[in-house]
């Protein structure tokens, strides 16, 4: 019987070739053979993740209304209806409940109360006035507390001169004095009424010195608050 033509002779199986090393390079290959399967099978070594910083602990500190209207106000964005009202509403906290350690802030409210904005101006003064009540009858005030008040009773906006006055009340040295009688021609009617109260609490008017001289021409004054009161404190006569 013929075979297929189109069939290929079967080859033969694949001779092994077999290396046959002496005993020293046989020790050698085993040794770099040991090395390279350790290499390859041993696990990578990840780096550790860096553990995450640790937040430093907050400092506690007692934060007063005061203090806490104080940082209200500086922080305060330059929106001045916005300053106003959250102005007013750090005011509206105090309530009397200013603490002996508030007067370290004599000097930056001072400063605030030269701020741009008179809504700021006009907060920061009051909140001086704060002051000026916690430590009536007490130890000397800061001297930046009478000087900035008495400046800011000159200030060009109404809302200014009007806490300045306000706040200036308890206080009795002469700048104080000075800058209360130059408001007694003040052109709004609220600030002479204050400055002509503050004056009257304080003694300034009593007997005939030139102090009541200066205010007795407010006892013919356009509004009707400020000449009863100036008739009141003055008399008639």
């Amino acid at each position: 019987m013929r075979h297929n033509q189109g069939m290929s002779p079967a080859k033969p199986p694949p001779r092994c070739v077999v290396v046959h090393f002496d005993k020293p390079r046989r020790t050698l290959a085993i040794g770099i053979l040991v090395l390279a399967l350790t290499a390859c099978g041993a696990p990578p070594q990840s780096t550790p993740d860096p553990e995450p910083p640790q937040a430093a602990e907050p400092m506690h500190t007692q934060a007063t209304p005061l203090r806490a209207a104080y940082e209200t106000l500086a922080a305060l964005p330059p929106d001045p209806e916005l300053a106003e009202l959250r102005a007013s509403a750090s005011l509206a906290r105090l309530q009397g409940e200013v603490r002996p350690d508030d007067l370290a802030l004599a000097g930056p409210l001072a400063e605030l109360s030269r701020h741009e904005r008179p809504g700021i101006r006009a907060a920061a003064v009051a909140l001086l006035g704060q002051l000026t009540l916690a430590a009536e009858g007490r130890a000397t005030l800061p001297p930046e507390i009478s000087v900035a008040l008495a400046e800011a009773m000159s200030d060009e906006e109404e809302s200014v001169r009007l806490e300045a006055t306000r706040s200036a009340a308890p206080l009795r040295d002469d700048a104080i004095r000075a800058a209360l009688l130059a408001r007694l021609a003040d052109p709004a009617p609220q600030v002479r009424f204050q400055a002509l109260h503050a004056l009257h609490a304080g003694g300034d008017l009593a007997g005939d010195g030139a102090q009541r001289a200066h205010a007795l021409p407010l006892r013919e004054d356009p509004d009707r608050l400020v000449r009863e009161l100036a008739r009141t404190a003055l008399g008639d006569d």
